[in-house]
């Protein structure tokens, strides 16, 4: 049996590892990025109260984000990898939490989920990136373990690590928001259900675990001036306009099944099959619910935390649309309900094994698992994040630049606005004094070298000079470094 639980934690530690090591050689190796380029630049140089209070309130700023920025320069200096280590320090968190979370579960169950959760590719990439969706999703599967530990143990610690988490997940991505307060609605209405309902026991709403108010002040104070700044000062227009799924739950399945092709139908069909399990799940809560199955509750207490949280959150984002215009969850902002998906389908699993074709059951996920990690270790890309893939050449543009630079010489660089932020980034870390400060909107300036997409030059963005010789070409992102004759 030791063996067993030996070779079961080393398959763990092993597959654990080596995602760690790609994620930290990736974060070292490939391009910074126009939106973690635009953080360093615009935020890292403001003071502690400046970042926390969101001074600067565009939600690009990532508050969580800019502070491990800030402090891990101050520490380990300059690079990409440095700026990169708190996202990095982070998967090693959710590394351990999406393993405790099936710790219970059948081996193969456990070993299979845990591979889903590090081997989607959408995910692991924000873990080697400067931003706060690692951050965020890192401290959601912290703060998800200690909710559902809260509820099973009634102890206050659990209570209270829950709470930090959530808090620290918001402040590094608001969407987070909506999970943090779905979540104590969750806390209220487990108890809720499994006192009054099932056990027809008197219940106290205000009563009930009153340390849960007091951190919901100390969470509402720390967070109301940046989200007051966010809803004064922003539009809040990141997302998506076309409707809840097909913004929404298009994405989850995106993310989701990353890199898979397709036919046109399959997505369809992803999407009503993803969404039926979902209310399946509710279905299966709510016929529990009627039976008064108190067994349920206390052993799959996890699938009834995990399933209202996704409801809620759903219900939350189409509900903010209809009444404050805000847009629907998309592309990644909608990334942290993928790693509740998992676990959804992950601790339904877990009940549908203790009903029947259990054997059947575990083979499927077992060959879904080794198809999940075949997928990851095909489209693993070491040079660029697919969310900026056009920045995966910039470091490289630059570099060049620099083979170019003569001593005395003082030269201007002409880029398509994309790229300006990474390379103005490049700038400052390698201390190029010689290159005049980039303009975002610079193409239409006469400059000494560009950096720009094939489509800018076919487009005649750039200025009317005829001359060029082409320095270097990238083929993967179509862009091409010029030096004006």
């Amino acid at each position: 049996m030791r063996i067993l639980r030996f070779i079961h934690f080393g398959i763990i530690a092993l597959i654990g590892i080596s995602i760690l090591y790609l994620i930290a050689f990736k974060a070292y190796y490939s391009s910074f990025t126009h939106d973690e380029s635009f953080s360093y630049l615009h935020y890292v140089p403001q003071s502690f109260m400046d970042i926390l209070a969101f001074k600067d309130s565009y939600t690009n700023n990532h508050i969580l984000n800019s502070l491990g920025m800030k402090y891990s320069e101050m520490i380990f200096g300059t690079s990409e990898f440095s700026l990169r280590l708190p996202n990095i320090i982070l998967f090693i968190v959710y590394c351990i939490f999406s393993f405790i979370l099936f710790k219970k579960s059948h081996k193969i169950i456990a070993v299979s989920f845990f591979v889903f959760l590090l081997t989607n590719n959408s995910i692991i990439d924000f873990f080697g990136l400067a931003r706060g969706y690692g951050l965020s999703i890192g401290f959601m599967m912290m703060a998800i373990y200690y909710l559902i530990e809260a509820l099973n143990s009634g102890k206050n610690k659990n209570l209270v690590l829950f709470h930090l988490a959530a808090l620290l997940a918001t402040l590094s991505n608001f969407t987070m928001l909506n999970f943090y307060v779905a979540s104590i609605i969750t806390f209220y209405s487990v108890i809720y259900i499994e006192q009054r309902i099932i056990k027809e026991e008197t219940f106290s709403f205000f009563k009930s675990r009153k340390l849960n108010w007091l951190w919901c002040l100390i969470s509402i104070i720390v967070l109301y001036e940046p989200v007051r700044r966010l809803i004064t000062y922003n539009k809040l227009d990141f997302g998506g306009k076309s409707g809840f799924i097909n913004d929404t739950i298009s994405s989850v399945i995106n993310y989701t099944f990353s890199n898979l092709t397709m036919l046109n139908s399959i997505p369809i069909f992803l999407m009503i099959l993803c969404s039926l399990l979902i209310i399946f799940t509710l279905g299966l809560i709510i016929k529990k619910i009627a039976q008064k199955k108190l067994t349920f509750f206390q052993e799959h207490k996890a699938l009834v935390v995990v399933n209202a949280l996704i409801i809620l959150i759903s219900l939350a984002s189409i509900i903010q649309h209809f009444l404050f215009h805000t847009d629907f969850l998309s592309g990644r902002f909608a990334l942290f309900l993928v790693p509740l998906l998992f676990l959804n389908i992950g601790f339904l699993v877990n009940y549908l094994i203790t009903v029947n074709y259990k054997k059947i059951v575990l083979f499927v996920i077992a060959l879904l698992a080794i198809s999940s990690a075949y997928n990851f270790y095909s489209h693993f890309n070491m040079n660029s994040n697919s969310e900026w893939a056009y920045d995966a050449n910039t470091k490289k543009a630059m570099q060049q630049l620099t083979k170019q630079h003569q001593a005395s010489d003082s030269i201007s660089l002409g880029v398509s606005w994309e790229l300006e932020p990474t390379c103005n980034f490049y700038r400052t870390l390698w201390k190029l004094n010689w290159v005049k400060p980039i303009e975002r909107y610079s193409l239409k300036n006469s400059s000494n070298f560009y950096y720009v997409f094939v489509s800018s030059i076919t487009n005649h963005k750039i200025t009317s000079r005829k001359a060029y010789t082409c320095i270097s070409y990238f083929d993967d992102t179509k862009s091409i470094l010029l030096k004006a004759q």
